[in-house]
C-alpha cells in the first residue's frame, strides 16, 4: 500500500502515460457593444489580467519532452519549471475545449502549472523519472484578446479607457477544464471504441434470449438492421475518424515543442 497520496496520484499518472496537462481556458462571451480604439475590455479584473499578462511566460517541462523551447531557462536547476524572455501575452500555444474545439490561446503564469507537476513527480536519487509538462493556455473573450494585442502595440502602456463586461453580456461562456495528452492515448481510445462496438452483438443476444423478441427492434423502428443508412453513416464517419486520430498522435508527440509559437517582443524581449 503506498502511504503517500501524492506518489499514488504520481504513480497513476505515469502508468496512464499522460505526458502534457494543459489547464485550457477559452471565453466566448461577448457584448452588443464592440470594442473601441484605446479601451480594454475583460469580462473579469482588468488590472489583474493585465499583470498576468505583461509576467514572463512560465510552465512546467516534462520527461517526456526532447529538447526545451527556444528561449525557455529554468528558474533554479533540477526545479523541472522554465520561464520565457517575453510576456505571456506574446506566446501562444495550441489547446482545446469541448464546446469549439481547437484554438490558440496566452500561455500565461499561474501557480498551478507547478503545483499539479511537482504534485505528479517522481524523483530518484534527486532526479526525475516522471514528470508530465504543465501549461495555463488562455484565450480571453474576443474583445479582451484585442485589447491585449493593442497593449502590446502601445508599448505595455495601458488604454486610457477601460470596460469590464457584465450585465451588459448577452451570450457566450468562459468555460475552463483540463486536458490530458500522451503517446500512448490514440491506441487507448481505439480500444476503448472497439469494447464499446462488441457489447452491440452481446445486447442483441440478450434481447432476444430474455425477451423473445427479434434483436432487429433494438437497432430500428423498422424491426431491422438498416444497411443503407449504415453505409451513409460509415463514409462520412470514417474519413473524420482517421484524421482525428492522426491528428491526436502528431499532437500527443512531443506537444510542448509543437504548440509553443511564440514571437518577438520589441524592446521587452
Amino acid at each position: 500500500m503506498v502511504k503517500d497520496p501524492r506518489l499514488a496520484h504520481a504513480g497513476l499518472a505515469r502508468d496512464l502515460n499522460i505526458s502534457t496537462i494543459q489547464i485550457s481556458e477559452r471565453d466566448t462571451q461577448a457584448s452588443q457593444r464592440p470594442k473601441r480604439q484605446g479601451e480594454f475590455i475583460n469580462t473579469w479584473s482588468i488590472d489583474g489580467f493585465v499583470d498576468e499578462l505583461m509576467q514572463p511566460s512560465e510552465f512546467s517541462f516534462g520527461t517526456f519532452e526532447k529538447r526545451r523551447p527556444g528561449g525557455a531557462r529554468e528558474h533554479r536547476p533540477g526545479s523541472g519549471t522554465l520561464y520565457m524572455k517575453r510576456p505571456g501575452a506574446s506566446t501562444f500555444a495550441r489547446s482545446w475545449v469541448p464546446s469549439i474545439g481547437g484554438f490558440q490561446g496566452m500561455l500565461v503564469t499561474h501557480d498551478e502549472v507547478f503545483s499539479i507537476a511537482d504534485h505528479l513527480s517522481i524523483r530518484d536519487r534527486g532526479k526525475f523519472t516522471y514528470r508530465p509538462s504543465v501549461m495555463f493556455v488562455y484565450h480571453p473573450c474576443d474583445d479582451a484578446m484585442l485589447s491585449a494585442l493593442e497593449l502590446e502595440g502601445r508599448g505595455w502602456i495601458l488604454q486610457p479607457s477601460r470596460r469590464r463586461l457584465a450585465t451588459d453580456i448577452v451570450e457566450g461562456m468562459d468555460e475552463l477544464g483540463v486536458l490530458l495528452a500522451g503517446p500512448g492515448w490514440p491506441a487507448l481510445f481505439l480500444v476503448n471504441n472497439l469494447v464499446l462496438a462488441s457489447a452491440i452483438p452481446v445486447s442483441l443476444g440478450v434481447h432476444w434470449l430474455v425477451f423473445q423478441q427479434r434483436p432487429g427492434w433494438l437497432l430500428s423502428l423498422q424491426g431491422r438492421f438498416r444497411w443503407r443508412l449504415f453505409g451513409r453513416l460509415l463514409v462520412a464517419a470514417v474519413p473524420l475518424y482517421l484524421i482525428s486520430f492522426a491528428v491526436e498522435a502528431l499532437l500527443t508527440g512531443g506537444l510542448l515543442a509543437l504548440v509553443l509559437a511564440a514571437r518577438q517582443v520589441g524592446a521587452h524581449a
